[in-house]
């Protein structure tokens, strides 16, 4: 099906055995691949109680997250910092863009990538190595398209990163995949001041 086993909530084994939670993780995800014009009931969790054996029977109760919210869907653009900068203060906007360039390029140099322009990131593939290097867990290629050459593979990289930005930020992004993969700079500028903002003091 093409959804990125690093961020697979069920497996096949699972599905087989009739594990329910399995199955709704693999519906959601169905629903997310295709996108399915239907809209899923957000912040869906359930109760699962959990029988551990030990000296003596122990029940553990956890919450498993089955949806989270559709803003991003149904995301409505207001205004922010980054369109007053656009349009009123272009020697500002340099300096946040300098800014921005140096925390990629800080990080991006531990795998030894050198990037010297923001404006080119439509691809995903900076961004989402980023992710990994910022949350300290290793992206092996095959999750996600490492040189994509069309706007649909730009695409699916686009919302791969924001399946990982989704996993670990709760800001909102005032952005969507689609304009990342359009090159609007503005909205990739957003991306990286969140990531920015979030992870400034990693080193």
């Amino acid at each position: 099906m093409g959804i990125n086993p690093i961020m697979s909530k069920w497996k096949v084994e699972d599905i087989y055995d009739k594990d329910l939670i399995a199955i709704l993780h693999l519906l959601v995800a169905i629903v997310k691949y295709f996108d399915v014009k239907i809209s899923l009931p957000e912040n869906i969790t359930v109760k699962v109680i959990i029988i551990q054996k030990k000296k003596t029977l122990e029940k553990v109760t956890v919450v498993e997250k089955i949806t989270g919210s559709n803003a991003l869907k149904d995301i409505k653009k207001d205004r922010d910092a980054f369109d007053t900068l656009f349009e009123h203060a272009p020697d500002k906007l340099e300096l946040v863009k300098n800014s921005l360039l140096t925390f990629m390029r800080k990080h991006l140099a531990k795998l030894e990538i050198e990037i010297d322009r923001l404006d080119n990131l439509d691809d995903g593939v900076f961004l989402i190595l980023l992710m990994g290097l910022l949350e300290d867990f290793y992206i092996p290629e095959y999750v996600f398209i490492s040189k994509p050459t069309n706007f649909d593979e730009k695409l699916t990289n686009c919302k791969f990163l924001f399946e990982l930005i989704d996993e670990v930020c709760q800001q909102e992004k005032n952005c969507s995949p689609e304009d990342i993969a359009n090159g609007d700079l503005k909205s990739i500028l957003r991306i990286l001041y969140l990531l920015f903002s979030s992870y400034k003091d990693r080193d």
